[in-house]
This record gives C-alpha cells, sequence and structure tokens, in this order.
C-alpha cells in the first residue's frame, strides 16, 4: 500500500518540480530585463566567488560577428559550467562611458541594448582578483570586416538617425543618404587588429598575430597561461562548428542555433538592400580589405571574393 501511494505521489513531484522550474526561468528573465537588478545580481555574483571554483566559457568579440548563436547553442546545451558574451572586459568602466557618450544614452538606457557591459564588469572584477592556476575557455569569432561594420551600422541605425523607419518608408531616406551616413561614421581604421591588442592580448596574454592561422580549416586554437582560445572565422562557422568545438571543448553533439540574426529583424529589408545596392569608394573597399587583421586570417583569393560582392566608384559617394 505505502509503495502504491509512493508511486502515485511521483506525477504530482514531476509537476511540482516542473512548476518551480518555470518559475525559477521567469524571475531569471525578469532580472536580466531591469538594469538595476542585473547589476545587484552580478554583485552578489562576485561577493559568492561564483567564479573563483570554476572555469567558465567566455565568448568574447566584437560585436556583429555571429557570436550569439554561439552563446545560446553553449548554454542550451547545460554544460554545467558558466557560459558568458561580452564584446569588452579590458578597462570597462572606460569602455562603459565611451559607448554611453557616442550614442548619447545614460547607463540605464542603453542597457536594452547592451545588457553585456554589466556582465563585463564582473568578469574584469574576477580577473583583476587573479585567476589562481585556473584556465578559461575562450571563444571569439571574427568575419568579413566590411560585413561587420555594416552590419554594426544597423545595429544602432535608428540612434544615429533620428525617425529613421519612418524616414524609409516615407521614401525620405534613400540608400545614398545611407551611404553618406555610413562612410562617415564607420571610417576606415584598424579596429579589428586593435580590438584583440586592446582585449585578448592585456587581458588573457594571447597574441594572435604571433602564429599563422589556418584558414584552410578556419579556425585555430591558442593556448595561454590564463586562458585557452577558440579563434572562427563566421564564413566557416557551419561548417567547421562540429569539429571545432569537439577539439576545443569534448563536446560531440555540438549543433549551431541561430540567434540574433541582422537579417531576421525589424532592419532586415533595409539592411539587405543597402547592401546589394550601397555604391562605396574603390579607395575605401581596398583600405579596408588591405589591414593586418584580413591579411592574417583571409587569403588574397578570399579577400578578392569578399570585394566583389560590392559595387563601387572611383570617386568618393
Amino acid at each position: 500500500m505505502r509503495r502504491a501511494r509512493q508511486i502515485d505521489s511521483m506525477p504530482s513531484l514531476v509537476a511540482a518540480r516542473a512548476l518551480i522550474a518555470k518559475a525559477r526561468n521567469a524571475l531569471t528573465r525578469r532580472i536580466k530585463r531591469n538594469y538595476y537588478l542585473t547589476r545587484l545580481h552580478q554583485q552578489l555574483m562576485y561577493a559568492r566567488g561564483d567564479l573563483r571554483h570554476q572555469e567558465p566559457i567566455i565568448i568574447y568579440q566584437r560585436g556583429k560577428a555571429g557570436s550569439s548563436s554561439v552563446y545560446h547553442t553553449l548554454r542550451n546545451m547545460d554544460l554545467g559550467r558558466p557560459v558568458f558574451h561580452v564584446h569588452f572586459i579590458n578597462a570597462i568602466d572606460r569602455r562603459h562611458r565611451q559607448i554611453c557618450s557616442d550614442v548619447k544614452m545614460t547607463p540605464r538606457a542603453y542597457f536594452a541594448r547592451g545588457r553585456h557591459l554589466v556582465v563585463s564588469q564582473y568578469l574584469s572584477k574576477e580577473i583583476n582578483r587573479g585567476l589562481h592556476g585556473r584556465k578559461w575557455k575562450v571563444i571569439t569569432l571574427i568575419r568579413d570586416p566590411l560585413k561587420q561594420k555594416m552590419s554594426s551600422f544597423f545595429q544602432l541605425v535608428d540612434l544615429i538617425i533620428p525617425n529613421f523607419e519612418q524616414r524609409w518608408r516615407n521614401n525620405t531616406l534613400p540608400v545614398e543618404t545611407l551611404t553618406k551616413i555610413f562612410l562617415g561614421r564607420y571610417q576606415v581604421d584598424r579596429g579589428q587588429s586593435d580590438w584583440f591588442q586592446r582585449e585578448i592580448n592585456p587581458v588573457f596574454g594571447i597574441d594572435v598575430f604571433a602564429t599563422d592561422f589556418a584558414t584552410s580549416r578556419g579556425y585555430q586554437i591558442y593556448h595561454g597561461d590564463r586562458a585557452d582560445l577558440l579563434l572562427i572565422r563566421l564564413e566557416n562557422l557551419s561548417q567547421c562548428a562540429t569539429e571545432a568545438f569537439g577539439e576545443f571543448l569534448g563536446l560531440t553533439d555540438f549543433k549551431l542555433s541561430n540567434e540574433n540574426i541582422t537579417s531576421d529583424k525589424t532592419h532586415a529589408e533595409i539592411y539587405q538592400k543597402f547592401v546589394n545596392t550601397t555604391v562605396l569608394p574603390e579607395t575605401y573597399i581596398n583600405a579596408v580589405y588591405d589591414s593586418v587583421y584580413v591579411r592574417h586570417f583571409y587569403t588574397a583569393a578570399e579577400v578578392e571574393t569578399f570585394k566583389a560582392q560590392y559595387h563601387y566608384c572611383a570617386d568618393k559617394v
């Protein structure tokens, strides 16, 4: 009789656990949507020292490089270790102020678009305390630099251009005007190369330019005293993900999910039209692709393929 009652109670116990898990997940989502609760949550994690006895996985690279898909895939796999997603760690407080100033937003207002900055502050504190012999797993993605610039532009275009969507719908914002604004904001610079020297090298002591990159397979693993780094080209991610994550994390069932892809968002139609029809100065295109970053991670033939995607002119647009 007692055993029968125990068996009868099992479904209700499973249901109760499911409800508790659902409530916990709902609370976590509410916390993550609130700037002050998220800051408090990260401060409590820091005070408890959640990372001090673990070796987390950090997805860490410049924005708009396809990192969200990797982050959500790893989180959904429930690996039993923390997974974080950030774009900056080094000198993060100064970086936070700079970004908010650039887009003319308060830290609280920017939080909805850049929640990773709060996580970056937490990780920075842990690194500054010292890793105490533990090696973190760091994953970095790179991509065609001009595509990355364009994707970044449309990530913030409604902050850069007032009434952006309304002006586009009313045909008062032609592609030529968008191109001029894009060129003014995204001038040719060494941003991609500088990001590695400003972030990866000082934070984890790994110089990705010190050794040749395996262009034939699209990814490379680097080993440092403080971290192991997996660097993958976005253009190769779908083909090499299983092999790369198997080698790096020992995962045999890594299947990439798609998250946060610009072409799936509100500005998808405008973004695609811009990529397909914008006319850029030939000198601009050549300068973007003639950099240490591009020449290190891509072959000459791959660079020519990138360039062939765009329309260009001899004079300034």
